[in-house]
């Protein structure tokens, strides 16, 4: 018996850009204000030892939202790591999110631009209709 084609999965970068695309909405609605870390991809060594010297570290969240009191007049700062369907966080990234979540600080992990959604919704900046 033949197995039925499945649809390929989609990458990180694809990921982000569909989140990428989704929050620059809102933004632009004057709901949030967010940035990419990034913090990914291939370097060679001499330009790996100078972002870490100018700050950059393993295990930072992809994206950071920050949200306006929606409600009881509070702004949030909420740490994103996008994964896709079958990622899992590294150790570095697993650091990041205890100490930030330590913190009292939101961390989710995304993998869709429907994930993204549903937590903005969550978060009140998005309508649930």
């Amino acid at each position: 018996m033949r197995k039925k084609p499945t649809a390929p999965q989609a990458t990180e970068a694809q990921i982000q850009k569909a989140v990428i695309d989704l929050l620059a909405v809102h933004e632009a609605q004057g709901r949030l204000i967010y940035f990419a870390v990034p913090n990914g991809g291939r370097r060679d060594v001499v330009t790996a030892a100078n972002l870490k010297r100018l700050g950059v570290r393993a295990g930072v969240a992809d994206i950071v939202l920050l949200v306006p009191g929606m409600g009881d007049g509070n702004p949030y700062t909420i740490f994103w790591e996008l994964k896709t369907a079958k990622g899992s966080l590294s150790a570095e990234q697993k650091l990041f999110r205890n100490k930030v979540r330590a913190m009292g600080f939101t961390h989710a992990i995304i993998r869709s631009a429907d994930d993204a959604l549903n937590e903005l919704r969550l978060w009140g900046v998005a309508p649930w209709a």
